[in-house]
């Protein structure tokens, strides 16, 4: 069966255009849903707080990799997109990312949806052109395992003045399943408890974060 429909939110700075051109092809990024987060979270913490037995006693990539991994989620969404006729492109070392490529149309029949171009009106991108889809669904079997289908349905988050990085704005991206855009509210990145310095103030400010303490 078919899980509840993926959407995305309207935006000024991309129109929605004509139909994408159902034979073209169109690379997607999977993010597979990691394990362990609370566990990685806990270990990052003592291992950067002064005074802790564990304090700069870093973990390897393969260590983290041992707890974060879900080699049945990977392999799950793997095979499904395999026995679907889909070329998985690359996968990461770990098996935590993928990349996957078929045609529009086919992408269009295995998420149920159906793709159009979504201009950029903003001047310093030429009137870029990107190929996206108001919803998509994902199948059951998989729903679980899947923390992201990324290049279907949301667009880049808003960025200005990219030539200076003081005058960037940084948006908070949702925490749940893919498909969906980055939220309003964009915070600049100057501010008081910055002064060119990634403080713990300073990155709360940036990011919204409340919950985030230390020193």
């Amino acid at each position: 069966g078919m899980e509840s429909k993926i959407r995305n939110s309207s935006r000024n700075d991309f129109v929605k255009k004509e139909r994408a051109v159902e034979y073209l092809d169109h690379e997607v990024f999977i993010a597979v849903k990691q394990l362990n987060i609370n566990v990685l979270e806990t270990e990052a913490l003592s291992r950067s707080t002064p005074g802790s037995p564990d304090y700069r006693q870093w973990m390897s990539m393969d260590e983290v990799n041992a707890i974060r991994g879900n080699d049945v989620g990977t392999e799950s969404i793997r095979s499904w997109l395999v026995a679907n006729g889909v070329d998985v492109t690359w996968t990461s070392v770990a098996g935590t990312y993928m990349k996957a490529r078929t045609t529009i149309g086919h992408w269009e029949r295995l998420l149920h949806t159906t793709f159009h171009m979504y201009e950029d009106q903003k001047e310093d991108q030429h009137r870029r052109q990107l190929p996206r889809a108001e919803s998509y669904s994902l199948p059951a079997s998989i729903r679980e395992h899947v923390h992201a289908f990324f290049e279907v349905s949301e667009l880049p988050p808003r960025m200005t003045g990219v030539a200076n990085m003081r005058k960037n704005t940084v948006e908070v991206m949702p925490d749940d399943v893919g498909g969906v855009s980055a939220k309003s509210g964009a915070r600049s990145l100057v501010s008081s408890d910055c002064n060119g310095q990634s403080t713990i103030a300073c990155l709360n400010e940036v990011y919204a974060v409340e919950s985030n303490i230390g020193k």
